[in-house]
């Protein structure tokens, strides 16, 4: 309100300066030959320093000066102060020449800014690929991981592997090959289900130019009434797939996306249904 005021030009200002403070501050600022003590005088007349600053300006003051060098000893200079003395001097190419020599000798000492990767080769294309040491990629691409992943024959209950009851299909986790079997055993007891489809359909985010451009559901499943859903399922969720899922509720709104969570299967073994499902996998098993 009261910047609402003073913009309307309602507030009365003709008591702010006196002709008093005003011809004080005129004084103040004809002395040149020392510095200016804007807070000391601010405070002996009952203002803000920034006022006295800005009422100096509206009077023409001249109020820029000359802050007097304080010289030191060389022995009491700071090392960084000594350094930009001694940078002063320098040609730019001599410069250049110090700078080369500075990271030469802490790369020689650290080791490199990227030092923490390293150049792998990809089992499928035999390209190379850089990635940090901590990662654990193999492969070049998703693409070639999908391939050598398809080519493998190993099978294990435990984690990603081909399942021998589910016509050696490969799954990634238990809970994927578990839920298979829960849509076979649907399909056996008229649980209106049809059939399903692994990864069958991939849904692309053509907006998108980073991060997650695609999404691929884990299950397409043919109801008996007609229509088709696509279950996700998520024995643990991760940032990326929230990402994915939340594009596909934006870009493909139409479609019926279900997560298929921890939850689910807690409650299908509270049930008991795991014991009627032949095959079923739990944690730990071989």
């Amino acid at each position: 309100m009261r910047n609402k005021l003073w913009r309307m030009g309602l507030v009365d200002t003709s008591d702010n300066w006196t002709i008093k403070q005003i011809e004080a501050l005129r004084a103040l600022y004809s002395e040149n030959n020392r510095l200016i003590d804007v807070k000391t005088f601010a405070n002996s007349i009952g203002k803000d320093t920034s006022n006295v600053s800005r009422k100096a300006r509206e009077l023409g003051l001249p109020t820029s000066y000359f802050r007097p060098k304080k010289h030191k000893p060389i022995g009491e200079l700071s090392p960084t102060y000594l350094q930009k003395i001694e940078h002063s001097k320098r040609t730019s190419d001599e410069q250049k020449e110090y700078i080369s020599s500075v990271r030469k000798k802490a790369i020689a000492e650290h080791g490199h800014s990227r030092g923490g990767r390293e150049i792998r080769t990809c089992p499928v294309c035999g390209h190379f690929f850089e990635v940090k040491k901590s990662q654990p990629n193999v492969h070049c691409s998703v693409v070639c991981a999908r391939a050598d992943r398809e080519n493998t024959t190993v099978y294990s209950r435990g984690k990603g592997g081909r399942r021998s009851d589910l016509n050696n299909q490969y799954f990634r986790s238990r809970y994927e090959a578990n839920y298979a079997r829960y849509l076979n055993f649907l399909i056996r007891n008229n649980g209106g289900i049809e059939k399903w489809e692994f990864e069958a359909d991939t849904f692309w985010f053509k907006n998108i130019k980073r991060g997650v451009r695609s999404y691929t559901p884990d299950f397409k499943i043919y109801l008996h009434s007609g229509g088709i859903e696509y279950h996700e399922v998520k024995g643990w969720d991760y940032p990326k797939g929230k990402t994915a899922r939340k594009r596909m509720g934006k870009y493909y709104p139409h479609v019926n996306l279900i997560l298929i969570d921890q939850e689910f299967f807690k409650a299908l073994r509270r049930q008991g249904i795991d014991k009627l499902i032949d095959g079923w996998e739990y944690d730990g098993s071989k």
